[in-house]
């Protein structure tokens, strides 16, 4: 594959994605590889080290769940720098009385609420165990 103007983001890039590189990049690809906490870097490991021929840049120093990490550079091209982007961190969801679940990622809040993936809140309280 070999994407003109592609950018990948990556937590380990040395650069953060701006509102100005809206011009410059036509597709962006998510490394999206969770799971560890704190990160042990499979994005880098696994692709960066790969992809040389699109540029890097990252979302800042915290994780994100992918569809979090879409959201956010959505916001960042459409002219909102990172700083400017309101955040929780350790969303802790309840999922059954006496019961909740930390997801130790960074979400966007919307009017002081965080914003998650559609059915993720109900996915979690019909898991048996964690």
């Amino acid at each position: 594959m070999n994407l003109k103007h592609a950018c990948l983001l990556d937590l380990s890039a040395p650069k953060l994605l701006e509102p100005s590189d809206a011009k410059n990049f036509d597709y962006f690809i998510f490394g999206g590889i969770l799971g560890d906490h704190p990160a042990a870097g499979r994005t880098k490991a696994l692709l960066a080290d790969k992809v040389l021929w699109a540029e890097h840049r990252n979302l800042g120093p915290d994780q994100f769940s992918t569809d979090t990490a879409v959201l956010v550079t959505k916001k960042i091209l459409d002219g909102t720098p990172l700083k400017n982007i309101p955040f929780t961190n350790d969303l802790e969801v309840h999922t059954k009385v006496g019961e909740s679940v930390v997801l130790p990622y960074k979400y966007v809040l919307v009017a002081g609420k965080p914003v998650v993936a559609p059915g993720l809140v109900e996915m979690l309280a019909a898991q048996k165990g964690f």
